[in-house]
C-alpha cells in the first residue's frame, strides 16, 4: 500500500519544493496552503486529517519573519507552536508520522560558540533562543515531542530555494536597484538548498529515522561572503560592503554563530551532503 501524505505550508518556499517534488514521484499526496487549511484552528485541521487519513504528515507551515516575531510574538507562537502540538495530537490518533521542520535559531549563536564548537551545533547541545522566532519553534518542538511518539523534527538553517523569498533572491533583486549594497560579516552559519533539504526529508522517511535531527548543506560562511559569491558567480557589478551586526540594527537579536553540526545526518543511508558552494550555484542555474 502507498503511504497518503498530507502537506501543511504548501503555498511557501520550502512547501512548495516538496509539492513539486511529491507530484514528480508520483506520490498520493494533499497538498494545503494557507487557504485552504488554517493550521491554527482545530477543527480545520480535524476536518482534513477526517478526509485525507494521512500516513505521513510534512509540515512546512511556519511563521517566519524574524523580526515581525518581536512585535507579534502571540501570532509566532499560534504557528510556529500550538499549531505544531493540534497536529502532532492528531498525527497520534492517527497513528501517522509527523515531519517537522525547526531551526538554527534555537540556539544562542554566542561568538565564543565558533571556536568550542567548530563541526557546528549538535543536536545534543541544550538550546536557548535570544529572539521570540526562536523561542516559538523551540516551543513547538518540546510540544511536538509530548503528543507525538512518531516523528521527524528537522533542524534547518538560512533557508534558499527557488520559490518565496530568501537572501538570494533579495540579493539579486537589490543588485538591480542599487549601486551599493551594505552586508553583514559577522554573523556565520551554512545555508540549506530546498531541493537537497526535501530529498534528504525523503530520505529519513524512507530509512524510518525517528527523532530530532540537523540539516543543512556542508561547510561555514558568513552573509556578506554568501552574497559576494552569489554576485561572483552571475558576475554582478554592485559594489559588495562588509558591516558588523552592530552597524545594521534589527528588530531581534540574530544568533552571530548558528552553524549546525549535520554528522547524524551524513551518517543516514541515502542522504546526500552539498557543500553550500555547490548547492548555491545549482540554485543559481535553476533562478
Amino acid at each position: 500500500m502507498r503511504s497518503r501524505i498530507l502537506l501543511f505550508g504548501a503555498g511557501g518556499q520550502l512547501g512548495t519544493e516538496w509539492g513539486l517534488f511529491l507530484k514528480e514521484k508520483g506520490f498520493l499526496f494533499k497538498s494545503c496552503t494557507s487557504s485552504v487549511v488554517d493550521v491554527t484552528d482545530d477543527t480545520s485541521l480535524r476536518s482534513v486529517f477526517n478526509s485525507y487519513r494521512p500516513d505521513i504528515v510534512i509540515n512546512c507551515a511556519a511563521f517566519t519573519d524574524v523580526d515581525l516575531a518581536e512585535d507579534e510574538p502571540e501570532e509566532a507562537r499560534e504557528v510556529n507552536a500550538e499549531a505544531v502540538a493540534g497536529i502532532a495530537k492528531l498525527c497520534e490518533d492517527a497513528g501517522a508520522k509527523l515531519v517537522h521542520y525547526s531551526s538554527d535559531y534555537v540556539f544562542p549563536g554566542n561568538v565564543e560558540d565558533r571556536e568550542r564548537l567548530p563541526l557546528g551545533y549538535p543536536e545534543t547541545y541544550d538550546p536557548s533562543p535570544v529572539n521570540t522566532y526562536g523561542l516559538t519553534k523551540l516551543i513547538g518542538e518540546q510540544l511536538l515531542q509530548k503528543y507525538c511518539s512518531n516523528y521527524i523534527i528537522i533542524r534547518t538553517s538560512w533557508l534558499c530555494g527557488s520559490y518565496g523569498s530568501n537572501f538570494v533572491k533579495t540579493m539579486l533583486r537589490l543588485s538591480d536597484e542599487k549601486d551599493e549594497l551594505k552586508v553583514v560579516n559577522d554573523q556565520f552559519g551554512t545555508p540549506t538548498f530546498t531541493g537537497n533539504l526535501v530529498e534528504n526529508s525523503m530520505a529519513l522517511i524512507d530509512a524510518d529515522f525517528k527523532g530530532l535531527i540537523h540539516a543543512s548543506s556542508s561547510g561555514l560562511t558568513n552573509w556578506h561572503e554568501l552574497a559576494s559569491a552569489i554576485f561572483e558567480i552571475k558576475n554582478i557589478k554592485t559594489k559588495l560592503t562588509a558591516i558588523t551586526t552592530s552597524e545594521y540594527p534589527t528588530k531581534a537579536v540574530r544568533p552571530l554563530y548558528s552553524h549546525l553540526d549535520i554528522s547524524n545526518l551524513e551518517s543516514i543511508s541515502g542522504t546526500r551532503t552539498i557543500t553550500w558552494q555547490e548547492g548555491l550555484e545549482n540554485l543559481l542555474r535553476q533562478i
